[in-house]
């Protein structure tokens, strides 16, 4: 019975994918699995009895992690004991550590370190589980020691296994138990099936019968009816004359929380991305244009062609005396007044038209496929419809100065500065009226 166990077991660590490295007190090699003489590029002849540290380890690594441990334990730690000095406590010993290779090649690995006891539970050796983790496969186990050690093997890795005949579990580690929240005794001699969520189970179903090896997802379901998201492969094998499938079990529910938390976090990041482009374009008071976005527009307009046939008339607005309104009812009731004002211009307008806040009380309006004498009539129109735009007894009126390419004009330098003109020929003429450009109209 024990031989039969030995080989479902060895079977068990064959379809593993880590390596297993068995030591003496001293660091000693005296045991390592064949998936550790492949990652490592070593025969067993050239591991066996030697010093784990020295040969298949960074020196500067050892030598860093040394001065962390002995600073985290009060005492000096050095050489082999770095490795084991935890497991030695009784503590968990899990590091990420890099392997050197026959041929050189740095491997980085997650590895698990526990101790080794006698009959009589004394620490007589340590027993070093490291999975590569350069690619995320599945572990394999290999000891050939007996079949209490095959157990603390299996019980070490990082996935749950479990082992099926005919349809039904007949073995399972630890990892496997947690996993499905339930005792040994509860998944063996059960059908394989239940523990597979019903969605799942076809899937299974067909790589079973494919003899397929390769990771693919399922759902599991836990005792109390949860489902657990796992990654799974398998393998057949056989034991006592009889063909049985190691199956390694991968939780991945971590790695989906993690998923849908970035998958959150780019949406937050995306909103934000637009709320900054929101932002670097418009102004904040009034939530209108701002002056950059405003010229980019008004450039994009003027590489069209035919502007004579087709032009763009501008409206440089200014209001009036928007001192004197701030002095006498405070900045607050100045903000208000342009809120207003804006609300009231951009009704208004057209949607192909852009109200801009080109600076404190100044705004520009850009009017694509508007002649000039056509713009006169839009700024008459507005500069009236100011006059509702304030709750103080103060009224709120606007000079306007107009200008247009209508007359040749393309260049966005010479056109906002002819707007701006006619907007000072407007403050001259009084406030509160209309002018055009006095140079070429």
């Amino acid at each position: 019975m024990f031989q039969s166990a030995e080989v479902l077991y060895k079977a068990i660590f064959d379809s593993a994918r880590f390596t297993v490295i068995a030591t003496d007190l001293e660091g000693l090699i005296y045991y390592c699995n064949q998936y550790a003489v492949d990652l490592l590029g070593y025969s067993k002849e050239e591991l066996i009895g030697k010093v784990t540290p020295a040969l298949i380890h960074d020196v500067d690594e050892v030598a860093e992690q040394s001065a962390l441990l002995s600073a985290e334990l009060g005492f000096p730690v050095s050489g082999f004991e770095v490795f084991v000095a935890k497991a030695r406590l009784g503590e968990p010993a899990e590091n990420r550590w890099t392997y050197l290779s026959k041929q050189g090649e740095r491997i980085p690995v997650l590895l698990s370190v526990t101790q080794i006891n006698d009959e009589q539970g004394n620490i007589c050796g340590f027993l070093g589980i490291a999975k590569d983790i350069r690619e995320v496969e599945h572990l394999k186990l290999l000891n050939q020691e007996g079949e209490e050690r095959f157990r603390r093997l299996t019980d070490a890795a990082f996935e749950a296994i479990a082992v099926t005949c005919d349809g039904l579990v007949i073995d399972c580690n630890d990892q496997c138990t947690h996993l499905l929240s339930c005792s040994r005794e509860d998944i063996v001699g059960q059908p394989m099936m239940m523990f597979v969520a019903p969605s799942s189970r076809a899937l299974v179903a067909q790589r079973i019968a494919d003899d397929y090896q390769q990771v693919y997802k399922i759902e599991l379901v836990r005792s109390d009816g949860g489902y657990i998201p796992v990654e799974v492969s398998g393998r057949t094998a056989y034991w006592d004359n009889r063909e049985v499938r190691i199956t390694a079990v991968r939780d991945v529910r971590d790695r989906r929380e993690l998923e849908l938390k970035l998958a959150e976090q780019k949406r937050e990041l995306q909103e934000k991305n637009r709320q900054l482009k929101h932002l670097a374009m418009h102004d904040e008071l009034t939530g209108i244009a701002n002056r950059r976005s405003g010229v980019k527009y008004l450039s994009e307009l003027l590489r069209a062609e035919n502007l004579l046939l087709n032009p763009i008339s501008v409206l440089m607005i200014d209001v009036d005396y928007f001192k004197k309104l701030n002095d006498q009812y405070g900045h607050n009731a100045g903000d208000q007044a342009l809120q207003l004002l804006t609300k009231e211009l951009s009704f208004h307008l057209r949607a192909q038209d852009l109200l801009v806040r080109w600076g404190g009380e100044e705004f520009l309006c850009v009017l694509p496929s508007t002649s000039i004498s056509a713009a006169i009539v839009v700024a008459e129109k507005l500069r009236s419809m100011t006059l509702r735009c304030t709750k103080s007894s103060t009224p709120l009126t606007v000079s306007i100065g107009v200008a247009s390419t209508e007359n040749g004009i393309v260049n966005q330098d010479q056109l906002l500065s002819c707007a701006d003109h006619a907007l000072y020929a407007a403050k001259g003429a009084g406030r509160n009226c209309v002018v055009s450009d006095p140079g070429w109209t």
